[in-house]
């Protein structure tokens, strides 16, 4: 899922009053992510069964888009970073307004543009029975599928999860997430610290992994692991704006000038490991330690306020952070555009190499256009604050 969240905070130093410090380059990453999916879906579909026709460089470049799951896990590290930020900063350490007010927030924030989403998609879907063109990425839609949508708990059936806008089973983790966010983590967090939460999150959604072996086609969609990768999105931010000796010293860990260096090399080395595994427990805790850790030195860096690394500056560029301000409704609304101009470009008259690299190129470009349409007509009019202040 990619809702804006917390973009301003300030700086972690008790007893002085200090700017307020812009964090740009978290829907910098929300951008990249949601780009990065748009990318997946639009290769996959288009590629996917011929890749025979293709040379082997083009085959290199669609094997880099084969892992948008890979996205989702940043999404939910990132969404508990973001949320965790006003906790960490605010006096007493608690939500604000309480467990009733910060879920009337979130649904207000998410919940509008998901159903009108899903009224979409359902739109979508009659079109595309009417042509009988059918897709690899609907299904067909049921009234159970229906009523699992509304109440966001259509992820908990293998029957459910993924009928008609598959990517929607990640909106129902999260929003699940949120009340074990309430009421488990962010009490572990309060009274142990955020080492408790890393381990403690992650070894009560280990169990669950062991389940999703035997039960694969039960909760695969569910992946209730991520409430560790929440778990770490929190913690980072508990390391950039808590203080206290242990803190401190984790800080001073990524304050370090070779931490970047750390990163790059650990990403080497856990890539063939992360192809080589089947268990997807495995692979996202991986890809959440990878992304928090980047997380806690990015914003470290900005926080210190010494010269940023280039990598720094080009994630705080105004593109980005302008495609991060619709990222959510990217993610909602990407694909069953994809599917409807799939459904409608006659490709037979196209050679593979004019579909891969034309038809597709528009085909994403219409998508993020109209993506950007549906954010100012419907989810721009649900966000809770202006982007200048904590969410």
């Amino acid at each position: 899922m990619v809702v804006s969240v917390a973009t301003e905070v300030k700086p972690a130093v008790p007893a002085i009053k200090s700017p307020r410090i812009r964090l740009d380059y978290l829907d910098s990453i929300r951008a990249l992510a949601a780009l990065y999916v748009v990318f997946y879906h639009a290769f996959w579909f288009t590629i996917g069964q011929n890749i025979h026709h293709y040379a082997k460089p083009i085959r290199i470049l669609f094997a880099l888009f084969m892992y948008g799951h890979y996205a989702v896990d940043v999404f939910i590290v990132l969404s508990g970073y973001c949320i965790m930020l006003p906790v960490v900063r605010s006096a007493d350490q608690k939500i604000s307004h309480g467990l009733i007010g910060f879920i009337q927030r979130r649904a207000k924030r998410i919940l509008p543009p998901y159903y009108a989403a899903v009224v979409v998609s359902l739109l979508i879907s009659e079109i595309l029975s009417h042509i009988h063109r059918a897709t690899n990425s609907n299904e067909t839609f049921t009234t159970t599928g229906l009523v699992t949508h509304f109440l966001l708990i259509h992820d908990l059936s293998a029957k459910t999860a993924l009928q008609l806008n598959p990517v929607m089973w990640s909106v129902a983790v999260e929003w699940q997430i949120y009340f074990v966010f309430a009421l488990l983590l962010l009490p572990i967090w309060r009274r142990i610290g955020s080492v408790a939460l890393i381990l403690g999150s992650l070894a009560l959604t280990f169990p669950l992994s062991l389940l999703h072996n035997s039960w694969a086609s039960t909760i695969q969609n569910a992946c209730p692991w991520y409430i560790g990768l929440f778990g770490l999105g929190m913690a980072a931010a508990s390391i950039n704006f808590s203080v206290g000796n242990s803190i401190d010293r984790l800080r001073k860990i990524v304050s370090n000038r070779w931490y970047p260096i750390y990163l790059i090399v650990v990403t080497i080395v856990l890539a063939p490991l992360l192809r080589a595994q089947k268990n997807e427990f495995v692979d996202d805790v991986l890809v959440g330690l990878l992304t928090s850790a980047f997380l806690v030195y990015v914003t470290n860096t900005i926080l210190v306020g010494s010269s940023r690394l280039w990598s720094v500056r080009l994630l705080e560029s105004k593109q980005l952070v302008f495609i991060g301000t619709f990222s959510y409704s990217i993610y909602l609304f990407h694909l069953p555009l994809l599917d409807l101009m799939r459904a409608l470009t006659p490709r037979t008259l196209y050679s593979h190499q004019v579909f891969l690299f034309a038809i597709t190129s528009i085909q994403i470009i219409i998508a993020l256009a109209a993506s950007y349409g549906f954010y100012q007509l419907v989810e721009k009019r649900f966000q809770n604050m202006p982007k200048s202040h904590i969410r």
